[in-house]
């Protein structure tokens, strides 16, 4: 077995999730490009029967049984035994091995969802759930229930939970909340977003960075686990969001490191944890940098303009040195899937790196937003559930 062809206890060869459009959570193994795991439409069918799952169901499939949205996001989780997902509008997390449901909160769009555009989420101990909540400021529009941005986070006990549920605690003091990582050596729920709404601002945006800190009681922060550096304008790196700031969009832990790589709509921002410092991508620390040593922009018109490193919507480091990510098209186009958000292809980088996975085959079905290793990151374990 080569250095790169580490075995994953679920699944073999080298694992990747994603997600497309309109079909569901999907695990191939990048060395040979073979699908090994899906979640349709029909396994959500399956795993949504009865009177407790119709919101649930309702959230996530159309009247034709079909995923009706996309996958926002799909990671690995409980060591590699679940995974967690946004999928339309749900959140759920699914048992790899039987494809059951063991918990799910859906959207409640006609009361004015408390959750807004959810980005991401986590597993953290204790049965909870932490979801990344894309938000403005505090908004008071529905008085009795304010929308918080930040993270939630939902007690997984019972089965399925209306986002108007309560809380079993929250994160403040971060908007636009978009990426979220459980930090198991230090307790440490880390969230990245920004410090204000990142479009039209009246005032100086900071890409933000917020380790919140675990305990049964709650999640807690002080000033000290606020990290932030200045958002720099998006009119040159994307005119078609002249009016917007970068913000944090995907968190990356570094294998074996206390380092966490931010991607922002501009470029990779490197953290290093124990000197509460971030590095520009020319400052990367060496054994960081040795990562993206022959990484080459998959974007033609990114490369181009200037910023190849921008609009990373997702990336994920191995300890063997491969890197995965996905990396949206250049806007320009009318379509809402083409419009910068999404791409066709999951690209690798690294030395003896896989092909890509390339789905511009299934068309319209063919749309994904993220993709990560279906692995353990060394030195940054995933949460469990203590049945």
């Amino acid at each position: 077995m080569s250095k790169n062809e580490k075995q994953n206890p679920a699944f073999p060869g080298l694992p990747v999730i994603t997600g497309r459009y309109g079909v569901g959570i999907e695990i191939y193994d990048a060395k040979t490009g073979k699908l090994i795991w899906n979640w349709t439409g029909r396994d959500a069918s399956d795993a949504l029967q009865g009177e407790l799952y119709v919101q649930l169901r309702n959230a996530i499939l159309d009247k034709n049984g079909n995923i009706k949205g996309e996958v926002t996001d799909a990671k690995f989780a409980d060591g590699g035994s679940k995974i967690v997902a946004i999928i339309a509008d749900a959140a759920v997390v699914i048992n790899c091995k039987d494809k059951t449901i063991h918990f799910g909160i859906y959207r409640e769009w006609a009361k004015g969802s408390l959750l807004g555009a959810m980005h991401s989420l986590e597993m953290l101990p204790d049965n909870n759930l932490a979801i990344a909540t894309d938000l403005k400021e505090w908004d008071d529009s529905r008085k009795s229930e304010p929308r918080k941005p930040g993270v939630a986070v939902y007690d997984m006990g019972p089965a399925v939970l209306p986002d108007s549920a309560p809380r079993r605690m929250e994160g403040y003091n971060l908007s636009s909340c978009h990426a979220l990582v459980w930090d198991e050596l230090q307790q440490i729920l880390w969230a990245a977003g920004t410090s204000k709404w990142p479009a039209n601002p009246s005032d100086k945006v900071y890409t933000r960075l917020v380790g919140y800190h675990y305990s049964r009681d709650g999640l807690t922060q002080t000033d000290a686990d606020v990290h932030e550096f200045p958002s720099a304008s998006l009119g040159e790196s994307d005119p078609a969001y002249s009016n917007w700031v970068e913000g944090g969009h995907d968190l990356v832990p570094v294998p074996n490191e206390r380092r966490l790589i931010v991607t922002t709509d501009i470029d990779l921002y490197e953290y290093d944890l124990e000197a509460g410092s971030f590095h520009k991508f020319e400052d990367f620390t060496a054994s960081v940098k040795a990562y993206f040593s022959n990484y080459e922009c998959p974007v033609e018109a990114r490369k181009v303009s200037g910023f190849p490193r921008s609009a990373m919507k997702s990336l994920r480091l191995s300890e063997n040195g491969l890197g995965v990510h996905t990396q949206s098209n250049w806007r320009g186009t009318d379509s809402y899937l083409d419009e910068g958000d999404h791409t066709q292809q999951v690209y690798f980088f690294g030395a003896d790196a896989p092909d890509n996975l390339d789905f511009r085959k299934f068309g319209a079905n063919g749309w994904i937003y993220k993709a990560r290793w279906f692995d353990e990151i060394p030195g940054w374990l995933s949460a469990g559930v203590k049945e």
